[in-house]
């Protein structure tokens, strides 16, 4: 059990209420969900720890200050561009006004490809279509041919043939998915950005609770990557 009161700003509304549920904790799920965010604040460089090479400082990706200093010093930083901010500003305004007076003879003697002005406004010529009609005709007729498929459908089809899902496997006990129609309604929640409420009122059976539990606790960046490998390896083996 935790204590009465223990740090939770870490912690994303939506993993509190799976910690906290009907006002009891659950020690173990805020380690994990502790855990799993200090995961990712050591990927984005948020959080760092001392002599470590893949979790150092952002300072120390940078150049030391006192190279820095000797190279600026020195007018060897290789910038490319002015090193003084008000030179620098008055060499691109000079630059932006030439252009922007010859596109504007361009346009006034009809020299724009086009793009012309009528009445004093700009009107773009519109693009015409490269694709020949013949092929617009055979592609509506190829997509008659298809039968329409729900998306949902189509990935549980897709595991059926590769059980890719069973590669997102949980962060502490690297089981498998208990539910596949969860696991998958929280992989389409991620693609479409619908949200685990808007998912499971689109889905048959299937509770927001679940969904928020297979994208904390199985989805990830890691377990994505063994999917898609599963999927890769199946299409290598299909003749």
């Amino acid at each position: 059990v935790l204590p009465n009161r223990v740090p939770v700003g870490h912690l994303s509304e939506q993993t509190r209420k799976l910690v906290f549920k009907e006002g009891k904790s659950d020690r173990r799920l805020y380690e994990i969900a502790t855990l799993a965010t200090l995961r990712d604040r050591l990927r984005s460089g948020d959080v760092w720890v001392e002599g470590s090479r893949a979790y150092r400082p952002i300072d120390e990706h940078l150049m030391p200050q006192p190279a820095f200093a000797s190279l600026k010093d020195a007018d060897d930083l290789g910038l490319g561009v002015q090193r003084d901010g008000a030179a620098y500003l008055a060499e691109i305004g000079q630059i932006l006004d030439f252009h922007l007076k010859r596109l504007a003879y361009r346009a006034c003697n009809s020299k724009l490809q086009g793009v012309r002005l009528v009445a004093g406004k700009l009107v773009v010529t519109p693009l015409s279509s490269d694709v020949p009609a013949e092929a617009e005709e055979l592609n509506w007729e190829l997509n008659s041919m298809y039968p329409l498929v729900e998306v949902p459908d189509l990935l549980t089809d897709v595991h059926d043939w590769t059980g890719f899902a069973g590669q997102f496997t949980h962060v502490r006990t690297s089981e498998p998915p208990r539910s596949i129609p969860a696991m998958l309604a929280g992989v389409l929640a991620d693609a479409t950005n619908l949200g685990p409420k808007r998912m499971a009122t689109a889905s048959k059976g299937i509770t927001p609770h679940q969904i928020s539990w297979m994208r904390i606790f199985h989805a990830r960046p890691e377990t994505y990557r063994a999917a898609q490998a599963c999927i890769t390896n199946a299409h290598a083996l299909h003749p």
